[in-house]
C-alpha cells in the first residue's frame, strides 16, 4: 500500500522534469500561482508561489529556445539561474526590438542549423 497522501502521478510528472533537459534552470515570475499554471503544464516545470512571485524551475537543452518560451509567457521575470539564459533573453529581446523598428527589412533569414537569425543584411 502507498503511504497516505502519496501521489503517482505528481512523482511522475517530477521525474519527466528532471530529464527535460541538461540545464536546470531557476526564474521567479511576477504574477500569481493561478496565472502561471494556466500557461504552463505540470509536465514542463515546476511552480511555487514566493513572496516575490511564482518561482519557476525546470530543465533546458537550448537557452534561446527556452527564453522564447519564457518571453511567450507575457509576464516580467527574473532569472535566477543560469547566466546564460539571461543572456540568451537578452539576444532575443535585441533582435525582436530591432526587427521591430525596421519591419524585419533588415535581417536575413534564420540559419539551418540554429534557431537565431543571422543580424542585419549587409548593404
Amino acid at each position: 500500500m502507498p503511504p497516505p497522501g502519496y501521489d503517482p502521478a505528481a512523482q511522475l510528472t517530477a521525474a519527466l522534469g528532471e530529464v527535460a533537459g541538461r540545464h536546470r534552470v531557476r526564474v521567479l515570475l511576477h504574477t500569481t500561482l493561478k496565472q502561471a499554471a494556466r500557461r504552463i503544464p505540470p509536465a514542463a516545470a515546476t511552480l511555487v508561489q514566493t513572496a516575490g512571485g511564482v518561482l519557476l524551475e525546470t530543465r533546458a537543452e537550448r537557452f534561446d529556445t527556452m527564453a522564447g518560451y519564457l518571453a511567450g509567457l507575457g509576464c516580467p521575470l527574473t532569472v535566477h539561474h543560469p547566466a546564460e539564459l539571461r543572456e540568451a533573453l537578452a539576444r532575443l529581446s535585441d533582435r525582436l526590438a530591432s526587427s521591430a523598428a525596421s519591419g524585419g527589412r533588415d535581417w536575413g533569414p534564420c540559419a539551418d542549423d540554429e534557431t537565431r537569425c543571422r543580424g542585419p543584411r549587409p548593404p
